[in-house]
């Protein structure tokens, strides 16, 4: 029979009284811009995996004869994996606010050559789907990036 109280004995039962700090590091600018450009980059690694998992000629479904079995469709797969992705990667970049001062600091202190090329592409990519709101708040972003 498993022991509660032996279990529950390892963690520190005067946790409120700890001198100890924890901070939560996924709440801060710079990890928000090195998520977003880690999205971007994996972008075209990930997808090119995805097509080879769906377009793998092992992969078969059984219940269906040759003649029924669907077209591999590159392109709209492709497409919906941009969408992901892009989409994913503005949820971070959104979370910066062009109006306070240290996250605008965390960007121009970022050390990221990529960061701008990230920054365009999303533009580029939201003016593709016409999605305008995303490009002028991304176009902000940028913009103050390129003032430092």
């Amino acid at each position: 029979m498993i022991n509660l109280e032996k279990i529950f004995g390892l963690f520190d039962k005067d946790f409120e009284n700890s001198k100890e700090v924890y901070v939560d590091f996924t709440n801060v600018p710079a990890y928000w811009i090195g998520m977003y450009c880690k999205i971007i980059d994996n972008y075209s690694l990930y997808g090119n995996n995805l097509l080879k998992a769906l377009g793998h000629e092992d992969i078969e479904i059984e219940f269906m004869s040759d003649n029924e079995k669907p077209e591999l469709m590159t392109d709209e797969i492709m497409d919906a994996w941009k969408s992901l992705t892009f989409d994913r990667a503005f949820s971070y970049i959104k979370r910066i606010n062009i109006h306070d001062k240290e996250h605008i600091q965390n960007l121009k202190d970022s050390n990221r050559p990529e960061l701008e090329d990230r920054l365009q592409d999303s533009i580029d990519y939201y003016i593709e789907s016409e999605e305008y709101e995303k490009c002028a708040l991304i176009y902000k972003i940028l913009k103050n990036y390129l003032d430092r």
